[in-house]
């Protein structure tokens, strides 16, 4: 494994112990020493949103984004976030962009599958 996915590595070993304490110091530790790897930014973002840092995450997917505006985990975690968030327009933006470059990439097809389910519960 390269540098970056020796962070990752470790912080899903952290969040497998549910110590997600350790996994956000690691990743930040990793973003602070390779701050362009899209990578840990995505899992990054997951771990801040899930600890109920939305802001936070949306800072970092926003930075992630800006340096890698191609890496389909994070447009598409973008589109996912903005559907969440009512924002369905520039939510289906974003998947466009991910499904162009990659259609078959898993984090795209389980955002398609959330935001699938989350329409699904509407009716």
């Amino acid at each position: 494994p390269g540098y970056g996915e020796a962070y990752i590595l470790l912080s899903r070993a952290y969040l497998a112990l549910d110590d997600s304490g350790a996994a956000l110091e690691t990743l930040l530790d990793g973003q602070r020493e390779l701050p362009d790897d899209p990578d840990i930014c995505e899992l990054l973002v997951r771990v801040l949103r899930d600890a109920g840092e939305d802001e936070l995450a949306l800072e970092n997917l926003d930075i992630g984004l800006t340096r890698n505006p191609n890496h389909v985990p994070l447009l598409s975690l973008a589109g996912l976030y903005l559907f969440e968030d009512g924002q369905e327009e520039d939510a289906k933006n974003y998947l466009a962009r991910a499904e162009a470059i990659a259609p078959r990439d898993p984090t795209l097809l389980r955002s398609r599958a959330l935001i699938a389910r989350m329409l699904g519960d509407e009716n």
